[in-house]
């Protein structure tokens, strides 16, 4: 394996306007000449991005701007398959120089006056040969360890044994020893005792918590600075070693304060008398991103009964303002991360989403997204509310102006079997109730139409005499279009291009509502058989074999 070394110099100076001006200029020796370096800056958990270089000669350099310090930051490398993990250190100080002597990014030196940074050297030194190791094994197996914890999550594990997950927890608990040891020595707790301290405290919801972690956990929390308790990473940590009650499905809403773009206040209360869908989400998480588009498609096509609230878990302002920079819709935060308002519907991973109901009643929440999940969550929640918008028919249409109620109901459509008894299939509904229209040609009177349930037929002596006529029969299918209007398993007894006589099966008396093709394929009417007769101003009489 490739030894490398790293030399990295860091320079910041005061700007005028009270932004710290910085400049990284860096040399790495042995490192491959396609060799890419990354510079980062976190925020709460989420990593940015600020720069990256190309090395040449061994070189590389940054420049840019700090709005505060001190901040964490990172680097690591891409290109190179003799260098592995990262190494996340804090700027504040005019020079920072970074040595590295090993493949090992994370152990690479950091030189600093800085009192954060002199804090975080004591933990990569007192931790150094764990780290190493678990740097490696992460490196070289991370393929396992993946296809491990997908197999330990699936509903029917194959694997017996999970030899990497066992090494990583065993590595884990080794380093968690060890930083623990250094902040229950440290007198005081800096940023970087906080940040370590959040590690072990998100532990604390794991069913697999060690034993007397909580105890160790709250003894350094209750040591922290008051300032550094009320951090977005200090709420986070109260929140884990003080849960607040979760909101369950039934239960009233959980509210808070909440900001918007321009820094108004709102609490969800505020947006009662609609339904409401929560979205927990974070820019730094690919499902969340994927969510938003589906998300903001259903804010408009519900825009009468649903709000739509995105809450972002980012703990600074600017990161989130650029977050949702080209993002449409309720878009708010609280700025408390992890331990925000989300706490009180149970964090358990993002994307999260809760629906609550128009009168503040919690009716769904579920963590994760797949495609088209909303509209059949919502529909099954509440059909009226969130039944998809249908254009109107003629026939619909025909109804409306005689103000005759009705409903149109959806279904879907088989090219190959277009007969009634697939439809009453797809609308769960019993067959003598979905009614079909047929047109026939009488010897004497011409055109007439005979509706009848959907699994009958009709008898032509009877249609015949009922109609006036000596004898009838159905017309060829080619002639239905012209004459009707209508085409095959989309024909209606309202709307016609002629109004014809119409005569209905007796059996449609039997039952409060019947449903009648809206005048096109997948779409029926579902209506009460008195208006139907009132409306076509038909015959109820016998019209099926029996």
């Amino acid at each position: 394996m490739k030894k490398c070394s790293v030399f990295l110099f860091l320079l910041v100076t005061l700007a005028a306007v009270g932004q710290k001006e910085y400049r990284i200029e860096g040399k790495v020796r042995n490192a491959a000449g396609n060799t890419v370096v990354q510079l980062l800056v976190w925020a709460g958990n989420m990593g940015k991005v600020i720069g990256s270089d190309t090395l040449k000669d061994g070189r590389f350099s940054f420049r840019g701007k700090l709005e505060e310090v001190p901040l964490r930051m990172s680097v690591f490398v891409e290109g190179d398959s003799a260098l592995y993990g990262n190494l996340s250190f804090w700027v504040g100080e005019p020079l920072t120089k970074i040595e590295g002597d090993e493949p090992c990014v994370a152990l690479w030196k950091v030189k600093s006056k800085l009192r954060q940074q002199q804090e975080e050297n004591r933990f990569v030194k007192n931790s150094a040969r764990i780290t190493r190791e678990y740097e490696r094994v992460r490196f070289d197996k991370e393929d396992e360890y993946v296809a491990e914890y997908k197999d330990q999550h699936s509903k029917h594990p194959k694997m017996k044994d999970y030899p990497v997950t066992r090494l990583f927890d065993s590595l884990s608990a080794l380093k968690a020893e060890a930083d623990l040891k250094i902040l229950e020595e440290q007198a005081v707790l800096s940023e970087v005792g906080l940040e370590r301290l959040y590690e072990h405290a998100r532990k604390l919801r794991s069913p697999q918590c060690p034993p007397g972690l909580r105890e160790r956990v709250e003894k350094l929390y209750l040591r922290l600075d008051p300032a550094l308790k009320t951090t977005a990473r200090g709420n986070e940590i109260h929140i884990y070693l003080y849960p607040v009650k979760i909101c369950e499905v039934g239960e009233r809403l959980a509210d808070g304060l909440l900001f918007d773009r321009e820094g108004g206040e709102h609490h969800l209360s505020d947006y009662l008398g609609k339904y409401i869908l929560l979205d927990f989400w974070s820019r730094g998480c690919g499902p969340c991103l994927m969510a938003q588009p589906e998300l903001e498609e259903l804010a408009e096509k519900f825009r009468d009964s649903l709000h739509v609230i995105s809450i972002s878990l980012e703990v600074s302002e600017k990161g989130w303002k650029e977050a949702i920079r080209d993002l449409k819709g309720i878009q708010l935060c609280d700025f408390k991360g992890e331990g925000g308002l989300i706490a009180s519907y149970g964090f358990d991973g993002i994307p999260k989403f809760v629906v609550i109901g128009p009168d503040g009643k919690i009716l769904d929440k579920w963590t994760g997204y797949g495609k088209g999940i909303f509209e059949a969550r919502l529909k099954k929640l509440c059909k009226k509310s969130f039944a998809a918008k249908i254009n109107k028919t003629n026939a619909a249409r025909l109804l409306d102006k005689a103000k005759i109620a009705y409903e149109l109901v959806p279904y879907e459509v088989d090219e190959n079997n277009l007969a009634a008894t697939h439809v009453a299939e797809q609308l769960g509904e019993n067959i003598a109730q979905v009614f079909k229209t047929l047109v026939l040609r009488g010897d004497k009177n011409g055109l007439f139409v005979c509706v009848v349930p959907g699994d009958a037929e009709v008898d032509l002596k009877l249609a015949a005499k009922v109609s006036g006529n000596k004898s009838a029969a159905m017309i060829h299918m080619k002639e239905l279009l012209p004459a009707t209007g209508y085409i095959r398993g989309g024909c209606s007894p309202v709307g016609m291009k002629k109004a014809l006589p119409t005569f209905i099966h007796t059996t449609c008396m039997d039952f409060g509502y019947i449903y009648i093709s809206a005048g096109m394929r997948g779409l029926q009417i579902r209506i009460a058989p008195a208006d139907l007769v009132e409306f076509t101003r038909a015959e109820v009489t016998d019209l099926i074999l029996t």
